[in-house]
């Protein structure tokens, strides 16, 4: 199973818990790295993993929170020594009942103007560890304990394809041609969003067939909510009432719940800059 397929099935996904009090209680002793366990203590992680799996889990964090250059620079080991045999270990013990992701944590030193370390150097320390991750085979990436933003952001994407930063840029302007020119038609590819919506809509479920059934109702133009699982529908205020009754009707008839509809108005003077 693929993570996005993961997220669409019903109940709750269950991840692992934690890994450094469990190799404490197997006797990781004061001061040895827990980040070296798939090379010192093979054995113990990979029963900890599979215990994991046995107790429910569905996705298993692989030993790698703490596996970047910045911190393994002072255990003498690398992170491509590191990060292959801690993801191996994971997925060896899941055998294919839970998926294993390249757990990312912080690099442990603070970005300027806090700190020293540069924020281009964190995205290299964090692309380091995430393009280990990829070639030795985890199904997901899970980013998490940071304590500051641009932290987080170093270690998201760093670029995009020209052709997709064009496209993205480019609907701006095509959505004010559309409103001023009253060619509505136009909404639906200024709508289109080629960065963001692709790994948004695979976190909400019956994606297709609501972006789907909001078209086939009418819709100008579809889109992904970034506040939330949500997706927006444009429709002339004239039509607004039926497309909502029918949007209850649809989703009742293909047995699709969870979802609310609601009819959101757009003020007609627009957008204005108020100086007090």
């Amino acid at each position: 199973m693929e993570f996005r397929e993961l997220l669409n099935t019903p109940g709750p996904v269950l991840l692992d818990g934690g890994m450094g009090t469990m190799l404490q209680a197997r006797g990781l002793s004061i001061g040895e790295w827990p980040e070296l366990a798939a090379l010192e203590h093979p054995d113990w992680l990979e029963d900890i993993h599979r215990a994991y799996v046995e107790a429910g889990a569905q996705i298993l964090c692989a030993n790698t929170f703490g596996a970047n250059r910045e911190k393994l620079g002072r255990t003498g080991r690398t992170v491509e020594e590191v990060v292959p045999p801690s993801v191996e270990i994971a997925r060896r013990a899941a055998r294919g009942r839970a998926l294993v992701a390249l757990d990312v944590g912080p690099t442990g030193q603070l970005l300027e103007p806090t700190g020293t370390l540069r924020f281009e150097e964190a995205v290299d320390i964090f692309a380091q560890t995430v393009r280990a991750g990829v070639q030795a085979g985890a199904d997901l990436i899970l980013i998490e304990t940071m304590t500051d933003l641009q932290e987080a952001r170093a270690a998201l994407p760093k670029t995009y394809s020209r052709e997709d930063a064009v496209y993205n840029l480019s609907r701006s302007g095509l959505m004010t041609a559309s409103l001023f020119s009253g060619n509505l038609q136009n909404l639906r590819v200024a709508v289109q969003d080629r960065i963001h919506q692709p790994y948004r809509s695979g976190l909400i479920g019956h994606y297709d067939d609501v972006f789907r059934m909001s078209y086939e109702l009418g819709s100008l133009g579809t889109y992904v909510s970034g506040a939330g699982p949500t997706i927006i529908a444009m429709i002339d205020a004239d039509n607004a009432q039926a497309f909502g009754r029918n949007c209850v009707t649809h989703l009742e008839d293909k047995g699709i719940t969870g979802w609310r509809v609601e009819i959101l108005s757009a003020a007609p003077q627009g957008a204005q800059i108020v100086i007090e």
